[in-house]
């Protein structure tokens, strides 16, 4: 399948790689499909783009990556939900958001997004506790960010 993108113009999806969330996407229930989109330029950070509206597109990274210790809770109702029955099978992101000044990107993990790779399936899932801020740095904001141009070329 063949999207257009408002970053990258027209970008071939292979439809068997389309995620859907039933519910949407926080603020974006309306769009339901989506692709994973990474390319050289943008690593280590994805794009999860609408499929139906190339104005809807969302950086992301691994937060594995930058925070090895990121554990969030996730319920067994949701679990059940999304038919996870393996790690293996689960891919999470966060949201990224990137000011002006680069060194001071964030990101959100209170609402990470949860995809089951086996059925494409996904979900944004609000933790039901307060350890995690939606606004984490990505970097220490009093020293130079060493990924800083990484992230200001994904922008």
């Amino acid at each position: 399948m063949l999207i257009s993108t408002s970053k990258f113009g027209s970008v071939e999806i292979d439809d068997a790689k389309i995620i859907v969330f039933k519910k949407g996407l926080l603020g974006f229930e309306d769009y339901k499909e989506y692709a994973i989109i990474n390319t050289q330029n943008s690593n280590p950070f994805y794009w999860l783009q609408s499929i139906h509206n190339k104005e809807i597109a969302f950086p992301c990274i691994n937060p594995y990556v930058v925070f090895p210790s990121y554990s969030p809770k996730v319920s067994e109702a949701i679990l059940e939900e999304m038919n996870i029955d393996s790690d293996e099978h689960i891919i999470i992101l966060t949201t990224v958001t990137v000011p002006n000044n680069p060194h001071f990107a964030t990101t959100n993990l209170a609402a990470p997004i949860i995809i089951n790779t086996k059925n494409n399936s996904g979900i944004q899932y609000v933790l039901q506790s307060d350890e995690y801020s939606v606004r984490h740095f990505l970097f220490q904001p009093d020293k130079e960010a060493q990924n800083a141009d990484t992230i200001a070329k994904a922008k």
